[in-house]
């Protein structure tokens, strides 16, 4: 029997060639139970957004500076003296903590993944926040020029006409950023294991809490920012019943005749809670035919116009006399002021973590919540009695 010569470089090529694919088949086998596999760098898929997430939050936990800083992360500090978001200089190589000269370092999640991981979560399960004006502020206070009279053109009947004057009258309102904050435990664990899990878990949480804060406070806020819902200088209508589901297709028309001019209609949309939106489709006429049509799978619509809807807004079941519960309005006549997008801090070394392995981040956010033209909204009440 002749047996070849394992020497020559054919055959050690060849059985290179036979070793290299046998890995490949276990490098596919063991990547089906691998969580930490893929492309996520360069991938848009939801799961490589929770790697970025993760992944950020990870290196804060590690102390990993250089990483937080290639994703695009800065340190920052809450200068309590000044009430101001300011930066610091680099800690000489140390690590960014809460000991570096007595000053509070956290570190700013950098815009990309806030865009793909909190503003795109707003705008995908919001109605409410794509609709509003938003606006980047550089400082704690933000004035921003808001047109109440608008100018009109002189019509000249023949080229010696005097043309005449225009003074648009501009308001200054003041966006003022408030802080807004809450902390989640994991364990050392979940942050060593994966990140795809770490950042799915809290990109969630992190995601809703941001939108519910936005929308509370837009709609129905009462402190730090009033809402529409609540602002003083709103017109409101009196519906006929006492109760949130006495409201009738002829209030919400009532609203639009309020917004009397054509201007004041401009990008009009509707606001409630999805519950009165059910009581609304839900009503039938003397026939029994339902005034809206339940195969109709499109937009949501009254009158013609959208119809947005909340969990901030008042429920059906929170029916109270002389109480507000439905919008209507140009939301961008609606400026939310984001100062910080959000911010996150690892706490690592506290008793939890000795009995635990237990540690925090914590998330932070600065915004502003203005009616900038209250002329453009209208309110829908109940009865007082």
């Amino acid at each position: 029997m002749k047996h070849e010569n394992i020497e020559t470089p054919e055959v050690l090529n060849r059985w290179a060639q036979e070793v290299d694919r046998k890995f490949e088949m276990l490098d596919d086998a063991y990547s089906k139970f691998n969580i930490n596999t893929g492309n996520w760098k360069n991938e848009a898929t939801e799961d490589a957004v929770n790697y970025k997430f993760g992944k950020f939050l990870g290196a804060i936990q590690r102390g990993d500076k250089q990483t937080v800083y290639d994703m695009g992360g800065r340190k920052s500090v809450w200068n309590k003296a000044q009430q101001d978001l300011t930066f610091g200089k680099a800690d000489l190589g140390t690590p960014g903590t809460g000991d570096a000269s007595g000053t509070d370092w956290q570190y700013l999640v950098p815009q990309t993944i806030f865009a793909e991981v909190i503003q795109r979560f707003a705008n995908t399960r919001s109605e409410v926040v794509p609709a509003l004006t938003r606006v980047t502020m550089t400082g704690r206070l933000h004035k921003y020029a808001v047109e109440s009279t608008e100018p009109a053109f002189t019509f000249r009947t023949n080229e010696v006409t005097d043309i005449d004057e225009e003074n648009p009258d501009w308001t200054d309102v003041d966006l003022e950023a408030e802080t807004f904050a809450y902390w989640v435990g994991c364990s050392d664990e979940l942050v060593e294991d994966t990140f795809v899990d770490l950042g799915n878990v809290l990109r969630e949480q992190a995601a809703q809490a941001w939108l519910t804060t936005v929308e509370s406070q837009v709609l129905n806020g009462t402190s730090p920012f009033t809402g529409i819902l609540q602002h003083g200088s709103i017109s409101s209508i009196t519906q006929g019943g006492i109760g949130f589901a006495d409201i009738g297709w002829t209030d919400l028309l009532d609203m639009i005749d309020g917004l009397s001019t054509r201007r004041k209609r401009q990008n009009l949309s509707f606001c409630m809670h999805p519950t009165i939106w059910s009581q609304l489709i839900s009503e039938q006429d003397a026939q029994g035919k339902y005034y809206f049509d339940p195969s109709y799978t499109g937009p949501k619509r009254i009158w013609g116009y959208p119809c947005l809807t909340s969990d901030s807004m008042p429920a059906l079941t929170e029916t109270a006399t002389d109480t507000k519960y439905v919008i209507a309005g140009n939301f961008k006549k609606h400026l939310l002021g984001v100062r910080v997008a959000l911010e996150a801090r690892y706490y690592p070394d506290t008793m939890y973590s000795v009995q635990d392995s237990e540690n925090f981040f914590r998330f932070r956010t600065r915004i502003a919540s203005i009616v900038a033209l209250p002329a453009a909204f209208y309110n829908l009440k109940s009865a007082a009695s």
